[in-house]
């Protein structure tokens, strides 16, 4: 199954989209994201860095996946809602420091900017 994207859409290079997913104009997958097996996300929804869509799911237009959240197989998000799950381990404060030179990496993870951010 082949992968239906948009040339309207942003998908950002480090993005991850499976098989059978379908990404609509104007919806935005940024940095580090995984849209899995056979989800579609709609018209003006947006996927934040470092987040997870599960196989089968529907981001509805205008809605937002918080960054490093994640939508649980088969779930819908509704239109112009915000979803804010997070696997459970991730249910913790990180404080960071920004040294002089920039931000690198917190807590192992390196970031990096991306043309069209």
């Amino acid at each position: 199954m082949a992968v239906i994207a948009s040339p309207r859409a942003y998908i950002a290079p480090s993005a991850q989209i499976m098989k059978g997913s379908i990404i609509e104009p104007m919806a935005v997958v940024q940095a580090n994201s995984v849209v899995a097996i056979g989800s579609i996300i709609s018209s003006g929804a947006v996927v934040r860095h470092n987040a997870f869509v599960g196989d089968v799911c529907h981001v509805d237009c205008n809605a937002v996946v918080i960054s490093g959240g994640m939508v649980r197989a088969k779930t819908k998000v509704e239109a112009c809602t915000v979803y804010r799950d997070y696997p459970a381990e991730a249910k913790k404060t990180i404080t960071v420091t920004i040294p002089s030179g920039g931000l690198e990496s917190v807590d192992g993870l390196e970031y990096k900017f991306e043309d069209g951010m």
